[in-house]
């Protein structure tokens, strides 16, 4: 009996642990199918909850206007996906998201319950008249920073411009095609304008908050000179030059790589120094000018081969502020890069870590004390360093490095281990102030 219980015990043992090598098995696979990158995962998310929001708008619409304000946000919204280094599963959602939005953009209706109908317009004014197709139609909408709406007219097409601004406003009308404004009205109270096109193409009526944020009622619409569909208009926007037409200047970060490629040093352990080699290493990190943060990524390991990450940390810093400035957060406090954003942007550029590889950082204060630190004749405890900003025991990591008005800094690396060997990778990158200038490119489907 007891033979049959070890037995017994012995094969739901087994089992057991079949089972959970084959679960262990079955993760790898689903996160090799899943696998997609941060950038590409915000994109997904957002373009998702866009389109999940406007069917929810669409579904409670009032008005025909609204309907028509829906229907022209839904034509603006673009949206693609980089395959490469995406998992199948990945690949399989984004194309999904892909041909839903457009299914949506070329059949607008089908954001409609099946009990409603696609929209007809009419719009009226209490001064005046008019009989047109609607374009756009907000309430309360607030305007922090420039609006633009595109639209194809032809040549005798009746634009009617309504705008109550609570503030001030600047409203354009520019054509498109010849690359040059028609008419600008400064709104301070309420504008009702009627324009007559005076060609076939594409026009652009663009809303500009005149001294800071404002809350606006707006509508767009027209009459035409038959009832024929008007083409719908498309977006994207190109990287240009100050002064081009439409030109708009962005605040960005601009990331350079102090040095070609990483710094590679080799820390021996102190048994072994006494015979070759050093326990002590000194990296010279010129401040670039007009740098306005210096950010290091350090990499420390007991083997000396290079890792595949080695390399990249001025790229991941770019990749990094991208997405920041793609969350929307602002970069720049007061020309200065904000705290908040430097931290973002080291959280995901950490270098990984070994648990038994560390060693000590010193931010020496001037060449005199990195003299003193790099040829040995003196102990920690008589040469000059920041203490502020020095690591004691420290593994791999990054951080930021603060000049204080110096135009080198001295980084001094120690291994106080005995017996292990300590490879040191040092990068670092200057980060500065500057602005991108983009601009939007209208075209016909």
């Amino acid at each position: 009996m007891k033979g049959l219980l070890q037995v017994l015990y012995g094969g739901l043992l087994l089992c057991i642990l079949l089972t959970c090598a084959g679960c262990g098995q079955s993760n790898k696979k689903d996160a090799k199918l899943d696998k997609i990158s941060e950038l590409e995962q915000m994109k997904y998310d957002n373009i998702s909850q866009k389109l999940d929001l406007l069917c929810s708008k669409a579904q409670s619409a009032h008005t025909d206007l609204d309907l028509q304000a829906i229907y022209t946000e839904l034509s603006q919204i673009e949206y693609d996906y980089n395959p490469n280094g995406m998992g199948e599963r990945a690949q399989q959602k984004c194309q999904e998201l892909k041909e839903r939005l457009a299914v949506l953009q070329a059949s607008p209706s089908s954001l409609l319950p099946s009990s409603q109908t696609a929209p007809t317009y009419t719009v009226a004014s209490e001064s005046t008249s008019f009989s047109g197709k609607g374009l756009i139609s907000r309430r309360h909408m607030k305007v922090d920073a420039v609006k633009r709406y595109p639209y194809y007219f032809k040549a005798q097409d009746q634009l009617r411009i309504s705008l109550t601004p609570h503030g001030s406003a600047l409203v354009s009308l520019f054509d498109i095609n010849h690359q040059k404004r028609l008419k600008q009205w400064h709104v301070q109270g309420t504008l009702e304008e009627q324009v007559t096109m005076p060609s076939d193409g594409i026009y652009m009526i663009e809303l500009r908050p005149d001294g800071g944020e404002l809350i606006a009622d707006i509508a767009l619409s027209y009459e035409g000179v038959d009832n024929d569909k008007r083409p719908r208009i498309s977006e994207r926007t190109v990287s240009c030059k100050q002064g081009d037409f439409l030109a708009e200047a962005t605040e960005s970060v601009r990331v350079l790589p102090v040095f070609k490629e990483p710094k590679k040093v080799g820390l021996r352990g102190n048994l072994k120094s006494f015979f070759s080699g050093k326990s002590r290493a000194l990296i010279s990190v010129p401040v670039p000018a007009g740098s306005d943060a210096i950010l290091y990524s350090l990499r420390i390991s007991t083997n000396e081969k290079t890792a595949p990450s080695d390399g990249k940390f001025a790229d991941n810093l770019s990749l990094a502020s991208k997405q920041i400035k793609l969350l929307g957060i602002k970069v720049y406090e007061k020309r200065t890069i904000s705290s908040s954003v430097i931290d973002r942007l080291l959280f995901n550029t950490r270098p990984a870590r070994e648990e038994d590889a560390f060693c000590n950082m010193y931010i020496l204060t001037d060449a005199t004390q990195a003299k003193k630190f790099q040829d040995e004749t003196a102990s920690s405890g008589h040469y000059k360093y920041d203490v502020e900003q020095s690591q004691m025991g420290t593994q791999s990591c990054n951080g930021e490095l603060k000049p204080k008005g110096r135009k080198t800094i001295y980084l001094g690396f120690e291994n106080e281990r005995m017996r292990y060997d300590n490879y040191i990778w040092l990068e670092v990158a200057s980060l500065a102030h500057t602005k991108e200038y983009s601009r939007p490119v209208y075209f016909i489907r």
